[in-house]
Formats: structure tokens, sequence, C-alpha cells
């Protein structure tokens, strides 16, 4: 796949090439406007610690209540409060802008292409045929551990460069620990809970300065794929005047809005992990904009790719059963996913643990994939149930121990109806933890019920 210059073309008003352009997709069309996210709400992160002047226990706890509500529900929310001073954070916007604004043999200097690896100056990375390419390019960095950074990829131009970014890492560091316990508390978790794997000495903090030129056809492309964020949670400091994240809610874009010097925290897929699924990592994409250029700097929190990170074991319970096997550099799971357009959590993350005598028994089993409702599952103790746009509706089964002992996948026109889906929970009696992705079963019935249900479901959508 031949890669154009984004820049050239922008300055030129040229149109877009094949490879930029968005085909269809699961995740709906490009729509610049839709309406401003009421779900994301604006959270004092200054509460959380007792050495604040406004603290209190009764405004803390009002406070977590907001952070529980929409780290479970949106993934995100705009943080005010952080300690950051309003100068840096408009330092760090005009340091990108100068480095953005560099003649292109410049900026070519901290190539990746010319450097190797996955930091440095640059656009996607090919790594598919059908990979749809995003109207930006960036620079990334990593920050820390502060020994593995490449400092040779540092811009020297504006001179100040560097340590203008470590004092703005080092102060979102800090953020991060306050941010790290208000997430363990508000679950009512040891206060290391999940800053003991995302905030130990060879955690990473990587560095990415965006950059979205205008587009003539804003319409057909997008300054950044729908994705999901590979890392445990994101700090996002956006333009100061010129929106363009999107975040998908309930199926539905919308708009996140431009708090003055607030910076927008949202959670990564390895956070929903170690939740165990509570928290959500949130669907998300960047429009462009067909007459203005917009920047944004974004620093990604995670754990070291050797670390292995798994749900938090006081969050799994015979209510609450494990929903996400163990797992390590999830960052590459997560990157390879986003260019093929898939989400790297349904790609078999969930926990399916099968020793060998497991695998034994399910291959000396009939495998009753075409017709379900023939098929009376061993023993199973709760369901998942996998809503796909194209394959249908797909069902899992675990046993007492939350271990994999089977299922189905049954291709069925139009399953994806939420509303439909939920009359046939509130028919067999079952308990529904609703998201937009996927729907997991408390079994209050036999499961064989569910199994047989969704086998007639053909005759029965039609009507609804």
């Amino acid at each position: 796949m031949a890669m154009t210059n984004v820049q050239e073309m922008s300055m030129n008003g040229e149109q877009p090439p094949a490879e930029y352009i968005v085909k269809e997709s699961k995740f709906g069309s490009i729509d610049s406007s839709p309406p401003l996210a009421d779900e994301i709400p604006i959270i004092d992160i200054s509460l959380f610690s007792p050495l604040s002047p406004q603290y209190s226990e009764q405004a803390e706890n009002h406070e977590l209540q907001k952070l529980r509500s929409a780290l479970s529900s949106a993934g995100c929310f705009q943080a005010i409060g952080h300690g950051i001073s309003d100068s840096l954070l408009d330092k760090v916007r005009e340091a990108a802008k100068q480095f953005f604004a560099l003649p292109v043999e410049e900026k070519e200097k901290y190539s990746r292409a010319v450097h190797g690896g996955a930091e440095g100056y640059g656009n996607d990375v090919v790594v598919s045929e059908k990979q749809v390419l995003d109207w930006s390019y960036r620079l990334t960095l990593r920050v820390f551990p502060e020994n593995q950074r490449r400092l040779h990829l540092w811009p020297q131009n504006p001179n100040d460069f560097g340590e203008m970014l470590h004092e703005y890492a080092t102060k979102v560091k800090l953020m991060m620990g306050i941010v790290f316990k208000a997430m363990a508390k508000s679950l009512n978790l040891e206060d290391n809970s999940f800053a003991k794997q995302l905030f130990g000495d060879q955690s990473l903090m990587q560095a990415r300065f965006n950059f979205y030129p205008p587009c003539s056809r804003s319409d057909l492309v997008l300054g950044v794929k729908p994705h999901t964020d590979r890392s445990g949670v994101t700090c996002l400091l956006q333009d100061k005047d010129v929106e363009g994240l999107q975040v998908l809610i309930d199926g539905k874009w919308v708009r996140v809005p431009i708090v003055p010097h607030a910076i927008v925290l949202n959670l990564g897929d390895q956070m929903q992990i170690m939740s165990n699924g509570i928290y959500k990592s949130p669907m998300h994409r960047v429009v462009t904009n067909g007459e203005i250029m917009r920047l944004s700097v974004a620093l990604f929190n995670e754990p070291d790719p050797e670390t292995q990170i798994g749900p938090v074991e006081d969050l799994i319970d015979e209510t609450r059963p494990r929903l996400y096997k163990n797992v390590k550099n999830y960052g590459r799971i997560n990157y390879e996913c986003y260019q093929r357009g898939e989400i790297a959590l349904e790609t078999g993350l969930t926990s399916h643990h099968l020793n060998e005598f497991q695998k034994a028994k399910l291959a000396s089993q009939p495998k009753p994939l075409h017709n379900p409702a023939q098929w009376s599952p061993p023993s199973p103790r709760w369901i998942k149930i996998n809503v796909d746009d194209t394959e249908g509706v797909g069902v899992v089964f675990y046993d007492e121990a939350g271990s994999y002992t089977g299922g189905f996948n049954r291709k069925i026109s139009h399953a994806t109806n939420p509303k439909m889906i939920e009359l046939l929970a509130a028919r067999d009696g079952v308990c529904w933890e609703l998201n937009q992705h996927w729907q997991q079963v408390l079994l209050e019935s036999d499961a064989l019920q569910i199994v047989q249900a969704i086998g007639s479901l053909n005759e029965e959508i039609h009507g609804l």
C-alpha cells in the first residue's frame, strides 16, 4: 500500500486517496456533529486527596459515586482539580503546534521509518492490505521508565520540548496515582489493587502528539478509526478550540465537549480486564475538520509488557465469575486488532481456562453447532451471549469454576436488536447485565431454556 503524505494533501486541498476512505462500518457512518455527551461528567479529583483544602469525606464520597457511575457506563470523564497549571497545559499545546509546523524535512529527522520501531514521527504502520489509514500523523515517545527513553527521537525544536514533556508527564503520573486509588476505593478494593499493576517502577507511559490536518472531504475520512485503547488509563489533553473526539455510548456516537484546562481520562482495555468488566473501555474515534487543523496530546499508562494482568481476585465471585483470562503484552494484541478493524477484547481474551482433561472431554463430545436446541450443555452455571452484527448470536457455557464447557454460534437475522434480547431475557426469567457489545447472563433457570429460546428466535423476530 503506497503511503501518501497527509500534510501535503491537506495543504494542496487534494481529495483523499482510496486507502484513507472509510468503508461501511458496524460502528456507524461518519457524523461530525452528533449530540454533545451528557453522560461524561466533570470530576474534581482534588477531592480524592485529604491534603486538598476542599476535601471532606462527604465531598469525596460524592465524587467517588460519580466516578463509579461514569466508568461503568461511558468509561471516561473530564478531570479538573488535577494540580497541573493552566500555563503548563498551554505550553504543552504550543510545543506540539510548533513541532508540527516545522518543515517536513525537519520532522523527518525523527521519523519512525528512518529509526525503526514504534516510536518517532509518522503515519500509520501498515499491517494489512485492507487497512484504512487515519487522516493524521503523530509523534510517539516513551517517557517512562526514564531508562527506556529514546532521546534521539525527542525534538530539539522547540528547544525546551524535552523539559516540557518531562514536567508534564511527571505531573500526570502523580495525578494518576490519586486516580488509581480512587478507582479502587470506588469498588471497595485495597488502595493499590490497580496501582500495583499500572504504577510500578517498570510501568509504561507513552506520549502521543496527534496532528489532524484539514481534509477537503472530511465526510469520507477519520482522524482516528473507531477503537478502544490498549492502555490501563489514557489521559488526553484536547485542542483548546476545535472538537473532534467522539465516544460510542449505548450504540450512538456523541461528541466530547471541550472543557477549558480539563484532562479527559478514558479507560483502556487493560482496566476493563482488571476490573473484571465492571469498568468499561469505551469505543471512540476522531473526526476531521474541513477547514481547521486540530491537535491533541495523549499519555497512555500501561503495565510493562512482561507483566501479566488479569481480573482483580476480589472482583471475582459466584455472582460475577471471571470474564477474562490473564494476558501479557496486551498492547501488541490491541494494536494488531485495531489495524484489522477488530476489537481486541472480543478476540479470544474471554476466560476459557481449559486443562488437558477438559480439552479431551470437549473433543470427545459431539459438536452440535448446527442445531443448538438439540444440545444439552454439560452442567452450566452461567452463560455469556455475544452479539455480532454479522454472525448473529453466540452462546458460551461455563461451569461452577468459571471454566469453558462449550458453546455455539447461530446466524439469526436481526438478532442484534437489544430490545429483542431484553424481551427474551424477561420471558425466561434471567438477570441480565447489558453492554453495547455483549450480554452476560447469570442463570436463575436452566440454561437449556435459553438455548431453546434462541433456537426458535428466528420465527419470532419478525413479529416483534
